[in-house]
């Protein structure tokens, strides 16, 4: 029978026993990390299964390696839960156990659908059981909805929820963006980012590229999104063609930032999972190439589930 606390579950409780399965209910995944930390400085062998690309999480990570999830080369296909990701796992516990950290559930049930991962989810605790080894999932249930987190809970040991509710929004002053990282703004629509801005950047942007510069004084490259013929211009459908060609090569060019303003524009012309797709390409592109990528949103534009599901697709949410 499931046991589940209303707060932490001391550490100690979980040192040094096997087949242990633990779901952290929390809005980023600074508890998730910890306890693996913890876990890992124990002596027990470590694998980090991670949305975020690898150089992000070196200096959080005590030791283990990381994987990451991505359909770029190098990467675990997060599409082949029961090959790709599955396998790896096997083969990481073996008949040693370990202990097992997966950052990003909402992007792989978003990608894969809930039900599907929660099958997979439920094999790899299976796995850990039977090789003495441990499972450590982070998760904001504001993703989902209750009959979703009820299922996912059923497949755990223990439920830690840390605060859950309360959105942790910090603030990003210019000159601390860290290379590679990407930041989710939240903003009524200003501009007011652009300042941050060297002219080595691309700002993708509803505004039309003249009237940009003249009102924020952006002297950047501008991809307008706009169904007119005029240059620059890119139809705000065409999101995984035109878009985000445009965006690649800019980076390929050297670009060392790149601002996406008018995300709710975005989700109109396609729709929002077209939209997370979309996010997840140039997240790992700026990621690879060490650029910073920054997307504006006015969350009164989107809903509760899909507010949290956007959150754990960049590294920090600011205000």
């Amino acid at each position: 029978m499931m046991k589940k606390t209303e707060g932490v579950i001391p550490v100690r409780e979980v040192k040094g026993t096997s087949g242990r399965l633990i779901l952290i209910e929390e809005e980023a995944d600074r508890v998730a990390v910890d306890r693996f930390n913890k876990e890992v400085m124990s002596a027990r062998r470590g694998l980090v299964l991670s949305t975020t690309h690898p150089a992000k999480l070196k200096n959080r990570l005590e030791a283990g390696q990381v994987r990451w999830l991505s359909k770029t080369l190098g990467g675990l296909n997060p599409t082949k839960l029961d090959y790709d990701i599955y396998q790896e796992v096997v083969k990481f516990y073996k008949d040693e156990g370990g202990v097992v950290l997966l950052l990003g559930f909402e992007y792989l049930s978003f990608l894969n659908g809930f039900k599907t991962v929660a099958r997979s989810l439920k094999k790899l605790g299976d796995r850990a059981t039977v090789t003495g080894g441990a499972l450590i999932v982070s998760v904001n249930p504001a993703a989902f909805d209750e009959k979703e987190v009820a299922v996912l809970e059923k497949s755990f040991d223990y439920v830690e929820r840390h605060g859950v509710g309360a959105r942790v929004i910090e603030r990003l002053s210019s000159g601390q963006e860290r290379p590679g990282w990407s930041y989710l703004i939240i903003e009524p629509g200003e501009y007011k980012n652009l300042r941050r801005l060297r002219e080595d950047a691309l700002c993708v942007s509803t505004v039309q590229p003249e009237k940009l510069r003249r009102w924020e004084d952006f002297r950047g490259k501008v991809l307008w999104l706009s169904e007119t013929e005029e240059e620059g211009a890119v139809h705000p459908s065409k999101l995984r063609y035109e878009l985000l060609q445009g965006i690649t090569k800019a980076i390929e060019g050297g670009c060392k930032a790149v601002f996406v303003d008018g995300l709710e524009h975005l989700i109109v012309y396609t729709d929002f999972p077209e939209v997370v797709h979309f996010l997840k390409s140039i997240s790992d592109a700026t990621a690879q190439s060490g650029s910073c990528l920054f997307v504006s949103l006015d969350v009164r534009a989107v809903n509760k589930q899909q507010r949290a599901q956007l959150g754990r697709l960049f590294d920090r949410v600011i205000g």
